[in-house]
């Protein structure tokens, strides 16, 4: 596998790629929740949004590589923290992380997770941000990663 910063040329593929991760995901969700995630955005606006996150120069775009085919990606991006009792600073998002079922549990995922790190760390990010559902099988590779639950989400069907 071989691990890239993606480029626009990859664009139209993640952005197929990345409507997969998302349906995916509405399977973690909360059954209220999933019928906001029938209808989508339109894919023009969807291939706006990973461009942008391309071209951000404020963030990393991975993509891992087999054979020529996108198997995986990550995003991770470095924002302002704003609080409002606190100073501003810098964190880490590790955000979109995704692999293919066919080459998942073969470390892909770890891989991608950990050079998102690694490039945070450069970029001199005290801590880095991941935000999933709590069903998702995912959030144990986080953990062994090192993130830890730190804030609770809770949702109430109205």
């Amino acid at each position: 596998m071989e691990y890239r910063t993606a480029v626009s040329g990859d664009i139209e593929v993640i952005t197929s790629l990345f409507i997969e991760f998302k349906d995916e995901l509405t399977q973690f969700q909360p059954d209220f929740v999933k019928p906001f995630r029938v209808d989508k955005k339109p894919v023009g606006e969807i291939r706006e949004l990973i461009a942008e996150k391309i071209s951000n120069p404020k963030g990393q775009f991975l993509a891992a590589e087999e054979g020529g085919e996108i198997r995986g990606f990550a995003y991770a991006a470095v924002e302002d923290f704003k609080s409002d009792v606190y100073p501003t600073h810098s964190r880490g998002i590790v955000d979109h992380v995704w692999v293919h079922p066919k080459v998942r549990n073969h470390g892909v995922g770890g891989e991608l997770i950990d050079q998102t790190l690694a490039w945070l760390k450069k970029k001199n990010c005290p801590y880095a941000r991941v935000v999933t559902v709590n069903k998702n099988p995912a959030k144990k590779l986080y953990k062994e990663k090192g993130f830890e639950d730190t804030l609770t989400i809770m949702l109430k069907k109205l």
